[in-house]
């Protein structure tokens, strides 16, 4: 019986301690990224689907990019959130499949 009252306290005091604690976000790195536009949004060559920004952070409008690779600089958050950086650049047709 004293053993299940340890460990309950033990979970109250371990619950208040977390409380207090946040996690910190990671700040936006600044990346060259480049890959193809498809329905109107950019997977990177490393296959990661990303969110593309622009000033306000509003969603960039890709369309014009459609079936282009592009190379785009920027700010990339947490989240795969791309701040653009200037304007992209159309480097060529998107590439088959591998």
């Amino acid at each position: 019986m004293i053993g299940r009252a340890m460990v309950g306290a033990a979970l109250a005091v371990a619950a208040m301690l977390a409380q207090g604690t946040t996690a910190e976000a990671s700040r936006p790195v600044p990346r060259t990224i480049t890959g193809c536009v498809s329905g109107g949004e950019l997977t990177s060559d490393d296959g990661y689907a990303i969110r593309v920004m622009g000033a306000g952070f509003e969603d960039y409008d890709l369309a014009r990019f459609e079936g282009r690779r592009v190379r785009i600089r920027g700010m990339l958050s947490p989240g795969d959130r791309f701040a653009i950086e200037g304007r992209p650049q159309n480097i060529g047709p998107c590439r088959g499949p591998r």
